[in-house]
């Protein structure tokens, strides 16, 4: 499925705060979740200030363009051209058709939709071919300082601030990749209320 992607990183995030499989010990290399397990210590010269070129940045910009993580989704329609595309997992997926959301400065993006979760903005996603995702990642690095690269052999890379998170992913063969926009507060609302549903399901086994 399209949205396939999105909804194992979404799952995997829940498993990883739980720490109940071996699994989320090689999933957290992709997914960190806090900025003290995941990224250098200012030893390393990460400068944290709330500055542009700094991770703290990321907290201020707290969303894409005008989008900012955990905005209400019936205000977003009165701005944004947007359009609902599938529901899974307690989410909503939009994707955004407004045309100047499709461009960051000379960068051409292929794709930008983002989730809701009870109508307030979760996470924001940017897809963009091979021509244009080194361009995009030139700006996250201009915009938030140049990132922590998650494993030294591939293209991905995260800032992690104290309420959100931006992380680009490049496929190592197509060279096209994701760029993901999360609200980290708000991630842990998400993950409590999953809780909750899979003890309530599993009660009805």
């Amino acid at each position: 499925m399209k949205r396939l992607f999105v909804l194992l990183l979404v799952i995997n995030i829940c498993i990883i705060s739980n720490g109940q499989t071996d699994t989320s010990k090689r999933i957290s290399v992709l997914v960190p979740q806090s900025r003290e397990d995941n990224v250098p210590s200012e030893k390393e010269d990460i400068k944290a200030s709330g500055e542009i070129g700094t991770f703290d940045y990321v907290d201020v910009k707290y969303g894409f363009k005008d989008i900012k993580l955990e905005s209400d989704i019936n205000a977003i329609k009165k701005n944004v051209l947007i359009k609902k595309t599938e529901s899974a997992a307690n989410l909503k997926f939009y994707d955004i058709r407004d045309k100047k959301y499709l461009k960051v400065g000379s960068c051409n993006l292929k794709e930008v939709f983002f989730t809701c979760f009870k109508g307030k903005v979760l996470s924001i996603y940017i897809k963009t071919d091979a021509t244009n995702s080194r361009c995009l990642l030139e700006s996250l690095n201009e915009l938030y300082g140049k990132g922590f690269q998650l494993n030294e052999f591939m293209e991905k890379y995260a800032w992690v601030g104290k309420r959100s998170t931006v992380m680009y992913s490049e496929n190592s063969i197509k060279k096209d990749a994701l760029t993901a926009i999360r609200s980290s507060t708000y991630e842990k609302v998400y993950k409590d209320f999953m809780g909750s549903v899979r003890k309530k399901d599993a009660s009805d086994f």
